[in-house]
């Protein structure tokens, strides 16, 4: 069965919380686990430096399990045999419009495919790929992610932004709507 555990963002000078990691193993029993870190909304020089501070996060929070966190290929041939490989794929934050153009070079069936019984991790910019539907506060609209999830979000959610959330809500058909503050998950099975 996929899981998916859909964060809603971190602040700058934040940081993650044990029980999220801890959420991310809780239905995997082996000891030894790979993540593939999807960085694909992420700048070039942050995409090898927050795969190691990943890779210090599972360290850190998850004595009981050793964990190698791997940085995504870009060739889509080696990603989706990662993906294929990977215990976790986490889709990182950033901007959400490049992890969806990248994303979008793959067939969604066979995307899917190679996500099926996971653990799918979407931070941030990786929920809102991974939602039908989104409100991206950059260009302050609804926009249209992959749709692997029938569902609505936005994330960094405060009260100041009911309005963008009741506009999510009332847009299109009628879906699940998460509104995902910043150190707040949510876990879909």
């Amino acid at each position: 069965m996929t899981k998916y555990i859909l964060h809603g963002g971190i602040k700058e000078d934040g940081e993650y919380k044990k029980d999220f990691f801890d959420e991310m193993v809780l239905s995997l029993p082996q000891k030894k686990l790979t993540v593939l870190y999807v960085p694909f909304g992420e700048s070039e020089e942050k995409k090898q430096k927050n795969t190691e501070i990943k890779q210090k996060q599972f360290d850190s929070f998850l004595t009981q399990k050793t964990t190698t966190v791997v940085k995504a290929e870009e060739d889509i041939e080696k990603f989706l045999d990662q993906t294929h490989n990977a215990d976790i794929v986490y889709f990182g934050g950033g901007n959400t419009k490049s992890m969806i153009d990248f994303l979008k070079k793959i067939p969604l069936d066979i995307l899917i495919q190679h996500l099926n019984n996971k653990v799918i991790v979407g931070v941030s910019a990786g929920a809102n790929s991974l939602s039908k539907y989104y409100f991206s506060l950059h260009r302050q609209r609804i926009e249209e992610g992959l749709g692997i999830i029938p569902i609505k979000t936005i994330c960094h959610y405060t009260l100041e932004k009911e309005p963008q959330l009741e506009e999510l809500e009332n847009y299109k058909e009628h879906l699940t709507s998460f509104a995902l503050p910043e150190d707040y998950f949510v876990i879909i099975s």
